[in-house]
């Protein structure tokens, strides 16, 4: 868990953010990582392009599946992630080269958990 703050966090109303910084070309495709006692859990996202800086990417909870992100029950349980938290590419590794910083839980904008897209790109 290091030390991850999860009292009061949803599955239905929170992300998980974390800030990003492509130093070379666009990524392969990631899946974050969530295990704990409920099961082992991920969330499949597109690669991160090179932006020119930092910016900030939302991946909402409710889009964390099991199956290694591919089946259909969604994680029901934030509190109970103590295991395993991370990131991994999703198929062909390939060059990787950016910087990631402050991974959080962070409630979702206006708490609506009606986000289309598995993840959002933020810029600053």
């Amino acid at each position: 868990q290091n030390d991850l703050k999860v009292a009061g966090v949803t599955v239905a109303e929170w992300a998980v953010k974390m800030d990003i910084n492509v130093l070379g070309g666009t990524t392969p495709a990631f899946k974050f990582r969530l295990n704990g006692t409920d099961g082992d859990f991920w969330s499949i996202i597109p690669g991160f392009e090179n932006k020119g800086g930092w910016y900030t990417v939302t991946i909402p909870l409710k889009s964390f599946k099991n199956g290694d992100g591919y089946g259909t029950t969604v994680l029901p349980n934030v509190q109970n992630i103590t295991k395993d938290f991370g990131l991994a590419t999703a198929g062909d590794a390939g060059n990787v080269n950016m910087c990631i910083d402050n991974v959080r839980f962070e409630k979702i904008s206006g708490g609506s958990a009606s986000v289309s897209s598995p993840f959002k790109l933020i810029g600053f």
